[in-house]
């Protein structure tokens, strides 16, 4: 699509979304005033739209800003409009969302943006708005944050266990490597390597649906207020109570969650560590920080996931958490992906590099050879 004819589609996106909002979600607005303004506003109307875009894999996503005029003062009402590949892929993310919605319920510090409207026919979504910082931009400790992203994870992945389609893994991988731009002699070495790990997948328990696009733009920390409550004392007279999260951990674009219920659970820590553990070897030649990040990530999977079945993660996997795996397909995937857009003497620096971290991972497991 040429960049005209996408931003016409845009502009034309934001006009049926601002008719969307004052037909769809008057009510809406008037609570979000009311919650701000401390009274109910008669009346509201919305006057104009503004948006920061930003890219997904199949679609772009608009941090919107609706300014609304009510009889109680001028609101910026916010909200994320999600523009879909196609209406297909639009009726997809909305059930998904509905359904990590139910599956979250029970986790007050965890979350998704709650789906206000499917509008399949413009591919549109539209997402309440979130005030808080990707897990990039915020300034909590990497191991801090590296925690929170594990449990949050495991909510969505939940307990249990079953056998993984390590076919699945085996057949995309060899399809790969067979359009990889290497000599036929490395591609035979690499997938010797992965014909390793594809056999410890036989012998692993760690089936489940995963979240499918689980990377660190994806999850979202907002600062929630304590809730105060006051219960009345014995002898003191009332004591304050302070319950509720500080942090509320969100997870967002759920438009490639599975369902079938044997897709490995290292697949979303891969994806998860894939870009970080890129640029940390491209910048130091070094793993030490995914490393420490990846040992707090689990520690806050495995505390969630052991409350909930009783299991940790590494017991899943009896002869080894294939993280490593997991990123070098994420690599090749993006390898592939480059040369489909360039031609390989542009970028011929760039796949190398990749092919490089890729084969070290397989073959000298660094990451998860600390335990």
């Amino acid at each position: 699509m040429s960049n005209d004819a996408e931003r016409i589609r845009e502009e034309m996106g934001y006009k049926v979304a601002l008719s969307i909002i004052v037909d769809e979600f008057k009510e809406y607005i008037k609570k979000i005033i009311e919650i701000e303004a401390g009274e109910t506003p008669r009346y509201i109307s919305p006057l104009d739209i503004f948006a920061v875009r930003r890219y997904g894999r199949t679609g772009s996503v608009h941090l919107v800003t609706v300014k609304t005029r009510s009889d109680v003062g001028d609101f910026n009402i916010r909200l994320a409009l999600k523009f879909s590949s196609s209406p297909e892929r639009t009726i997809i993310e909305a059930k998904n969302a509905e359904k990590l919605m139910r599956m979250l319920m029970g986790f007050p510090d965890i979350g998704i943006p709650r789906l206000l409207f499917s509008y399949p026919s413009e591919s549109l979504l539209i997402y309440e708005g979130l005030i808080g910082e990707t897990y990039i931009e915020s300034k909590m400790s990497s191991i801090e944050k590296a925690t929170l992203a594990g449990k949050t994870l495991a909510a969505i992945q939940g307990g249990g266990y079953r056998n993984i389609d390590y076919k699945k893994y085996e057949d995309l991988m060899a399809f790969i490597l067979l359009r990889l731009p290497i000599k036929s002699s490395k591609k035979e070495a690499l997938a010797k390597q992965c014909s390793r790990y594809i056999n410890e997948l036989k012998k692993s328990i760690g089936g489940c649906n995963i979240f499918g696009d689980y990377h660190q733009s994806n999850i979202f920390f907002v600062s929630m207020p304590k809730k105060a409550e006051f219960i009345r004392g014995d002898a003191s007279g009332e004591i304050k109570n302070l319950e509720g999260p500080l942090i509320k951990t969100y997870v967002i674009d759920p438009e490639y969650v599975t369902d079938d219920g044997v897709s490995c659970r290292a697949e979303d820590i891969g994806t998860f560590f894939g870009y970080q553990c890129l640029q940390e070897f491209e910048n130091f030649g070094t793993l030490n920080f995914t490393k420490k990040d990846l040992e707090a990530f689990l520690f806050g999977y495995n505390g969630l996931l052991e409350q909930l079945s009783g299991e940790n993660i590494f017991g899943l996997y009896p002869k080894g958490l294939p993280v490593e795996f997991h990123i070098a397909y994420w690599l090749f995937l993006g390898v592939r992906d480059l040369l489909g857009r360039h031609d390989l003497k542009e970028i011929e620096n760039i796949v190398t590099s990749r092919i490089e971290l890729a084969e070290y991972l397989l073959c000298n497991r660094p990451l998860t050879g600390i335990w």
